[in-house]
């Protein structure tokens, strides 16, 4: 599956470099190697390979169950901002079912119940507010992300300056 994702859809030809991610803070930089138009596999040469180190400040972004064109976005964006997990949850208020064990904390659109609310903090959890205005899931999972990511870099800007 992943070739034909790479050669088919992607397009990549003989020849051209792909990163691959394992996930646990490695990348590694491959060459395509030569392959017969209908290939079932495809061969990586391994060119180099380099780790970035664990971040000291982790985030969790938990989010109540929605939409699967939503939930897509939201994985997207919470790569780009280095999220170390996602926890999607079955909200009281969430549009569809969790699949499967699943663990799944952002609210859904219609917002967390007073018993969501208590059974958080009775777990542990603070209570936060981004303001008075209400925003989209994915407006606010992406702000609590954002907020996250800008402190981190914040924080290493202070430690450089040092």
């Amino acid at each position: 599956a992943e070739s034909h994702h790479l050669t088919r859809v992607l397009r990549i030809r003989e020849g051209e470099e792909v990163r691959v991610l394992d996930g646990k803070g490695r990348e590694g930089r491959f060459r395509v190697a030569p392959y017969k138009k209908n290939a079932k596999t495809v061969l990586l040469e391994f060119v180099d390979e380099w780790s970035y180190p664990e971040p000291e400040s982790k985030v969790i972004l938990a989010a109540g169950w929605t939409k699967a064109a939503r939930r897509g976005w939201i994985l997207e964006k919470a790569v780009e901002f280095e999220a170390s997990g996602i926890w999607l949850w079955q909200a009281e208020r969430s549009q569809f079912p969790v699949p499967g064990d699943t663990v799944c904390v952002v609210g859904p659109e219609g917002g967390f119940t007073p018993r969501e609310v208590h059974a958080l903090e009775k777990a542990g959890f603070a209570t936060l507010t981004m303001g008075e205005r209400i925003l989209r899931w994915e407006t606010a999972a992406v702000m609590a992300l954002g907020l996250h990511w800008w402190k981190r870099q914040e924080q290493a800007a202070l430690a450089y300056e040092r």
